[in-house]
């Protein structure tokens, strides 16, 4: 299954490096921040859109839709 994990760098639960290497195969997209993500909404966002596009990209499905 496809996961997309986005990850505070200041995250005092583990950062970004940490988790991708305790839970392989999964996508890490760092953003400033914690474990909350309120510092860096847009950068989330962005994170989170651009992997949905890329998922539906390869499934065939045009991006945006």
């Amino acid at each position: 299954v496809a996961t997309l994990v986005i990850q505070g760098r200041r995250d005092a639960f583990g950062t970004p490096d940490e988790v991708a290497v305790a839970v392989p195969g999964v996508q890490v997209h760092s953003v400033d921040g914690d474990h909350g993500l309120k510092a860096d909404p847009d950068g989330v966002a962005n994170a989170a859109v651009s992997w949905l596009d890329a998922l539906s990209r390869r499934a065939g499905r045009p991006a945006g839709r």
